[in-house]
């Protein structure tokens, strides 16, 4: 997993380069961690490089929202390919996720 990121408007976009796996999630989990500890809790991760995700990807991802709502913050998730998207159709948390179609939209749904 490769990650970049960037600042927006006191946001942190958060690129993701790889499969969002097993292997991967934990990596993941650790990089936002590392963000929110630094008290941001708006934060977009961009999916438009990530191929696949499978059920440990998706459990992080409900785990990092649950962090991130506990800070009053946000998680937003941009660029997201048709095939990831519909693995949150089939789990029913397309409702729970913010997905934007891209990056600068996400960060203006922060409201800055």
């Amino acid at each position: 997993m490769e990650f970049e990121q960037s600042a927006q408007n006191n946001v942190i976009i958060l690129k993701l380069t790889g499969d969002i796996t097993l292997y991967d999630a934990g990596e993941i989990e650790e990089r936002v961690n590392r963000i929110m500890a630094e008290g941001i809790s708006r934060i977009v991760l961009d999916l438009s490089n990530v191929p696949y995700i499978d059920s440990m990807g998706i459990g992080v991802m409900i785990t990092l929202k649950t962090r991130i709502k506990k800070m009053h913050g946000d998680l937003k998730l941009a660029n997201t390919r048709e095939n990831v998207k519909k693995v949150f159709i089939m789990t029913r948390l397309d409702k729970t996720f913010d997905f934007r179609n891209s990056t600068e939209e996400a960060v203006t749904a922060f409201g800055g």
